[in-house]
């Protein structure tokens, strides 16, 4: 048999401008581009985009110009390049044509796909006069590319009906290409696939090329997810993906992994103090920065955790992420809240906690909740009832003598005062702080 190479990219997501920015759109661009020049280098016999090569079905034109500035390098080095859709690309309510076709249409790249019928799946050949097809033989014989695109919920129960769809007997080394997630490899995925449901396609494919988690993993020699060549969210920056250099010779395959080209991304952790001031912050926050080498314009992640009393908006967090971003080298400084908030100011004297100042306040702000309208001499002796109640169950008073003092409370409310229809005094309170969830794919 003879030998081939190809590269094998995933989860490009051209378009996508990070936090904001349109200069992280440009660098997924030059990503993808550092990609395919090296794969030309190497001289490889092809290419495979596994999905999500655009990060909106909707791109802009400027995206679209990115995306024809990248695949123009492979195709004035005459390497053909195999594509198929992921769930980035196409409409998730209709059926109607994407830029993934337009490239397809214009000669960039051929874009795989089946045909779905009521009695299974059909492979058909490339037909490069219509641009229609999902199965790409090598002219010599030494290899089979086959595309299927992100089926979402109806994968498992097709990828049975496309090994069916699959010849049997002697073939060239196949590749199938496909845009699903394993289980066991990002938490809390909603759409993984054990590995085992990949089993119908044994012996029928050599190489299943993956794409969909932004994670570079394999799984039993023969499947291959490269993770994305550029990091989509804080949360990968320090999970490994780029694209896969495959050698194959005598029917045996060697796959070599290659970091993206990725811009420099740091991500630190502050916890805040419940009496954390907007200049307090600041200091600190500038404390973190002044220990980083930011001459090559990295995104700083600044997260902040603990819990704040009442004077969260008083940190002027979108102020603060201004300004240390404009004093600094960095191209952006971000400040991810991951705050519990609290309205019990919790007071300490010599290094101890004051548990009665806290009861107090935590009873005060659930009598504020419940009873709105109630004046604060009622509200004072309303709690001073309920420390009475407890400090007397706490001693184990007489059944008689504690149920006198929750007639006492009873009298203490004025007739007039009317608790909260809703639980806990109403709607619950707005948080202090937002967690940024960064989509996994």
């Amino acid at each position: 048999m003879s030998s081939f190479r190809f590269l094998h990219v995933s989860d490009t997501h051209l378009g996508y401008n990070q936090y904001g920015l349109r200069q992280r759109a440009v660098d997924i661009a030059r990503s993808l581009k550092a990609a395919l020049e090296h794969g030309v280098e190497e001289g490889v016999d092809f290419i495979l985009l596994c999905g999500d090569f655009f990060d909106r079905h909707n791109t802009n034109p400027d995206d679209f110009l990115h995306a024809q500035d990248c695949l123009r390098v492979p195709l004035e080095a005459g390497i053909p390049v195999y594509a198929i859709a992921g769930n980035h690309d196409t409409t998730f309510w209709s059926r109607n044509s994407s830029w993934l076709d337009v490239l397809n249409e214009s000669g960039y790249f051929d874009l795989l796909a089946p045909t779905f019928t009521e009695d299974g799946v059909v492979l058909e050949p490339w037909d490069e006069d219509v641009r229609v097809g999902a199965v790409v033989d090598d002219p010599a014989g030494r290899f089979r590319v086959v595309g299927v695109p992100h089926l979402a919920s109806r994968t498992e129960a097709l990828i049975p009906k496309i090994a069916a769809a699959l010849p049997d007997g002697e073939r060239p080394w196949t590749v199938m290409m496909m845009h699903l997630g394993l289980t066991g490899q990002v938490p809390n995925s909603h759409d993984a696939l054990e590995k085992t449901a990949l089993d119908p396609l044994r012996g029928k494919v050599d190489y299943v090329a993956l794409g969909h988690y932004h994670k570079r993993y394999e799984a039993d020699g023969w499947i291959y997810n490269p993770g994305g060549t550029e990091h989509r969210s804080s949360a990968e920056v320090h999970v490994e993906h780029g694209y896969h250099l495959v050698t194959v010779e005598g029917g045996r395959h060697r796959v070599d992994f290659f970091e993206g080209l990725r811009r420099p991304h740091h991500v630190l952790g502050y916890r805040v103090v419940p009496d954390e001031t907007r200049e307090s912050l600041k200091a600190a926050l500038e404390g973190l920065l002044a220990d980083l080498d930011l001459s090559d314009a990295p995104v700083v992640t600044l997260t902040l955790t603990g819990t704040v009393v009442d004077a969260y908006a008083s940190l002027d967090v979108h102020g603060l992420q201004r300004e240390l971003s404009e004093a600094t080298d960095a191209l952006l400084v971000r400040i991810q809240p991951e705050l519990s908030s609290n309205d019990v100011h919790v007071r300490v004297d010599d290094g101890a906690v004051d548990r009665d100042a806290v009861e107090v306040e935590v009873l005060r702000g659930r009598l504020a909740a419940a009873w709105g309208d109630v004046d604060a001499a009622t509200a004072d002796r309303l709690v001073r009832g309920v420390e009475d109640l407890k400090e007397g169950a706490l001693r184990g008073d007489d059944p008689e003598a504690l149920y006198g003092l929750l007639e006492a409370l009873d009298d203490a409310v004025p007739a007039e005062s009317t608790p909260s229809t809703e639980p806990d005094g109403g709607a619950e309170p707005e948080a202090a702080g937002t967690v940024e969830v960064e989509a996994r794919a």
